[in-house]
């Protein structure tokens, strides 16, 4: 497992939920919690906001503004070390994910976004996944 080598480092995994049809953040749920578990299953520690939270809302009865998750949120992604977007439909337009990007950036941490074509080769990168900065964690392939 490639835990040992990176114990002590954490990705935030952030990817787009809201959308008009309850299908399609069924979808964003499903390939985002699939894309973590890879990782992990790789030995990678991640983070996904959408993992932690939906069921808290779902399952819990959580009920919170989206202020208040991304105050939550970036608590947590300050602690992170890298930020894996996944550009899934709707990533652009996703106030949470633009919101992600912005503070990533504003800390210097490295911001990798990760298209629907690049999903299978994970956990390893593909050259030019880059967004702003380059992983120290995650593996590149050429």
């Amino acid at each position: 497992m490639i835990l040992d080598e990176h114990e002590n480092k954490l990705i935030y995994l952030a990817a787009p939920y809201s959308a008009p049809d309850r299908k399609e953040e069924n979808k964003r749920f499903k390939t985002t919690c699939e894309v973590q578990a890879k990782l992990m299953a790789a030995g990678y520690a991640v983070f996904s906001p959408l993992a932690n939270s939906i069921p808290a809302v779902e399952l819990g009865g959580l009920q919170i503004d989206h202020a208040d998750f991304m105050r939550f949120d970036n608590i947590i992604l300050r602690r992170c070390d890298e930020l894996l977007v996944l550009a899934l439909d709707g990533w652009r337009e996703s106030k949470g994910v633009q919101e992600e990007i912005q503070e990533a950036i504003s800390l210097r941490k490295p911001v990798l976004v990760i298209h629907d074509d690049e999903l299978e080769e994970l956990p390893f990168l593909n050259e030019k996944c880059n967004a702003f900065g380059r992983s120290k964690i995650l593996p590149y392939r050429k």
